[in-house]
Parts: C-alpha cells; sequence; structure tokens
C-alpha cells in the first residue's frame, strides 16, 4: 500500500502485526490519499478527498481547499499563478484537439465548458504540504535528532506526472523560500532588514542544501523559489521554471 500525506498535521502512523496479511500499516491523518508512485496525481484525485465537490467550479474548489493547507501568502500566490498556467496552456492544446472551438472560451457552449473542466480535472496536481519523510524519536536519542535536523520532513509543494512542456514523467519539489530561510533572526522580516544586526546565517543555508540533496538522492527533482520571484515574476515564468524549461 502506498499513501501520501499532505497537511500541516503530523503523520499519525501505526503498525499491527496480522497472522494473515503480515505488517499493517495504519494512517489517521485527515489528509492522506491511496496512490500509485508511478501515476500521476491529478485535481480529481484530491478533491475526492474533500466534500461539497461539483460541476464548473470543481477543481476552483479543490484550489482553494488546497489554499487554505499552506503555510503562507506566498506558497498561495505560487498555487494560485500555477493553476493560472496550467489551465493557459491546456486551453491552447484542448482548442486545438477539439476542431472549430472559437478562440474565446466564453463563446463556448456549456457542453464544451463542461468538458474542458471535467478535462482540467485530470490534469496533475500541485500538492502543498506534503510529508515526504518521518522519524518519531525522543530528544534524548542523539543520532534520531541529528537525522531530524538533517533530513527533510514536509516539503511545500508536491508535483507528479507529466507537465504542459515535456511527456515525460516528473517527480518535482518546489520550496519557497523567505529571508528566514537564511538568516538567523526573530520577529517581523521589516523589522529584522533595518536592523544593523541583520546578518544571513551560513548554518541555515547548509541545511536547505543537505535537504535538497538528501531529495535528490531519493529521486526527486528539487525547484526552489525565493518569495521575491513568487511576488513579481508571471506565472509563465514560474511554471516554466518549476518544469526547467526556458520560454523565449
Amino acid at each position: 500500500m502506498n499513501f501520501l500525506i499532505f497537511g500541516k498535521e503530523r503523520p499519525k502512523l501505526s503498525f499491527e502485526q496480522d497472522p494473515e496479511e503480515g505488517t499493517v500499516i495504519r494512517c489517521d491523518n485527515k489528509y492522506v490519499l491511496d496512490y500509485d508512485p508511478k501515476k500521476p496525481i491529478t485535481w480529481r484525485d484530491i478533491g475526492e478527498k474533500f466534500e461539497g465537490i461539483s460541476f464548473e467550479s470543481e477543481r476552483d474548489s479543490v484550489v482553494e481547499k488546497l489554499k487554505k493547507l499552506c503555510q503562507t501568502d506566498e506558497e498561495r500566490m505560487f498555487l494560485t499563478k500555477f493553476v493560472e498556467e496550467q489551465q493557459s496552456l491546456k486551453f491552447i492544446t484542448y482548442r486545438t484537439d477539439k476542431l472549430g472551438l472559437p478562440h474565446n472560451f466564453n463563446d463556448w457552449g456549456i457542453e464544451a465548458k463542461e468538458e474542458f473542466y471535467k478535462a482540467m480535472l485530470d490534469e496533475p496536481a500541485l500538492i502543498p504540504q506534503v510529508w515526504v519523510n518521518w522519524i518519531h524519536y525522543d530528544p534524548r536519542d542523539k543520532e534520531r535528532a541529528k537525522r531530524r535536523g538533517l533530513e527533510p520532513f514536509r516539503v511545500d509543494f508536491l508535483f507528479q506526472g507529466e507537465t504542459s512542456f515535456f511527456e515525460e514523467f516528473r517527480k518535482i519539489v518546489v520550496e519557497v523560500d523567505n529571508i528566514w530561510h537564511v538568516a538567523d533572526f526573530e520577529g517581523d522580516v521589516d523589522s529584522f532588514l533595518k536592523s544593523p544586526r541583520a546578518k544571513p546565517s551560513l548554518t541555515k543555508f547548509t541545511e536547505h542544501l543537505r535537504k535538497d540533496r538528501w531529495l535528490r538522492r531519493h529521486g526527486w527533482e528539487v525547484c526552489r523559489f525565493s518569495t521575491l520571484e513568487v511576488e513579481k515574476e508571471s506565472s509563465e515564468y514560474l511554471y516554466s521554471e518549476m518544469c526547467g524549461y526556458i520560454a523565449e
């Protein structure tokens, strides 16, 4: 059994030994998804975990619920821009495949719009706050506590599937970093930047380098953005950078 845990809630894992089935692992998290690591994880898959999803706003309803799981405004903004660009690219290919559709989406008939929304649900999702690793430890256990500081546990976003630029199957982890990811400070960011004591932290920077290497060793592609990029750059830029495609 393969399952994916997402959301801020720590993994609630337990196991029992069954005389017939062997070791049975149980997960009691609210947001847990059974999935195939060799197949795309779609908006439809995620939508099945939520209630009250219906008709043309179905995918948008899924996105809005996922935004509530994000930790920062910049993460929510990244998710919004990702969805905008994915839909824009899907619109172009869908219209090309379905000959005779008008260039303006508003001129489409109800059936054509409904089919398009259904097609969007089968696009790969961008899932926030995904647990990629978990170590239960007692702080007195120095070895496990050390691993806890060196390995990533929850990532900002996970994408599994085909992108609009490449046909090959991709597994991408996206991280969105603010100043506190590379500096030592407490409190408000603006106050910190104005402070004469503001200084970068090589220790924090090293932690991220180690965690990125861990992710890559375990088969993930890693794409790290700054909050400045997320705020200032276009949806096309962010999507293409995530996919490793340079738009001309």
